[in-house]
């Protein structure tokens, strides 16, 4: 008489009806968009405006966007876009600024975008 050896438990039983685990919805990288307001016309040649542009990208809900900008002031502003952006939504900032600027746009605390803007020379604005 030999036994046959137990059946191992390590192994889950498969429900053949079951639904395939489902990925947690991703977020991609917003889309930016900067757009210089040339009607600004300060006193200071070398004060400039940007609208920049922000549209959450991916399934995620309640994406996490910031915009900083940090001139030659040496100042870094912020603005978090009013809080959680869910995809497809677009948010804009206005963003004033003195001398060259660098625009970082962060996400889920990741920096995904960064442009750096001189001055035009002679420090006018383009007509």
């Amino acid at each position: 008489d030999e036994e046959e050896p137990p059946e191992p438990d390590d192994e889950e039983p498969v429900e053949e009806d079951a639904e395939p685990t489902e990925e947690p919805p991703q977020a991609a990288d917003p889309l930016v968009d900067i757009v210089e307001n040339t009607d600004y016309r300060p006193d200071d040649p070398r004060t400039r405006e940007f609208t920049v542009r922000v549209v959450a990208m991916g399934e995620a809900p309640d994406q996490q966007i910031e915009v900083r900008w940090r001139d030659e002031t040496g100042a870094t502003l912020r603005d978090d876009l009013g809080g959680s952006v869910q995809p497809g939504d677009s948010r804009t900032v206005g963003v004033r600024v003195q001398g060259t600027v660098t625009i970082e746009v962060h996400h889920m605390d990741r920096m995904v975008f960064e442009q750096t803007i001189q001055v035009p020379e002679g420090g006018e604005a383009p007509e």
